[in-house]
């Protein structure tokens, strides 16, 4: 999958053309979807309101002439070799779509978040990307980012849970009770430190 079905080679020195245009979609539509350390601990399917972009039509790219790739020769002594790169200005489709002339659907798509996923990471929720013509949609990456908690953070693996304390609890014991992240109440205690 890395070389999108493509034998390795086949994609090293640019493949069969027919067989690049059969692998052509539209572009991957990059979102940040803020969490909160409930969602992350007990893991939870978030409704998410996604704003769809819709081209029914586009123009032929003008830099690669709609072929989606650049060939240069280039020449190494007696020997001349092609360097056959994908075009960046039409992203390898051959075509440039005009963000003018996109329409804007609003749809709801559901996001599963793992429980325990990383800050940071990404997830792909395949095939609902953006809409370019006839071109299969893309995907949506998915970056997750941690909501700021008052009572609670994260080091590494470890949930961090900070206690204030005044003097005298800190000298006599303390007896403290949270509501945990997955709902329940847990009790942080210390005992008298004078002997």
């Amino acid at each position: 999958e890395f070389f999108g079905g493509a034998h390795p080679f086949s994609a090293f020195f640019g493949g069969n053309p027919h067989q690049r245009n059969l692998q052509k979609k539209g572009k991957n539509k990059n979102i940040e979807l803020e969490v909160s350390l409930e969602e992350i601990f007990n893991g939870k399917t978030i409704n998410y309101r996604l704003l769809k972009k819709i081209w029914s039509s586009c123009e032929k790219c003008k830099h690669c002439d709609g072929k989606g790739q650049k060939v240069e020769m280039i020449q190494m002594g007696p020997m001349i070799t092609q360097n056959i790169q994908q075009c960046h200005f039409c992203s390898g489709n051959g075509d440039i779509y005009n963000e003018k002339f996109a329409n804007v659907k609003e749809q709801i798509i559901q996001i599963p978040i793992p429980r325990g996923i990383p800050n940071g990471h990404r997830l792909a929720i395949r095939g609902e990307g953006d809409l370019y013509g006839n071109l299969p949609p893309g995907d949506v990456i998915v970056t997750i980012k941690y909501k700021h908690h008052k009572n609670f953070s994260i080091s590494n693996f470890d949930i961090i849970y900070n206690i204030h304390l005044t003097f005298e609890e800190f000298l006599f014991g303390f007896e403290k009770s949270v509501k945990y992240l997955d709902g329940n109440d847990i009790t942080f205690y210390s005992e008298n430190i004078l002997f």
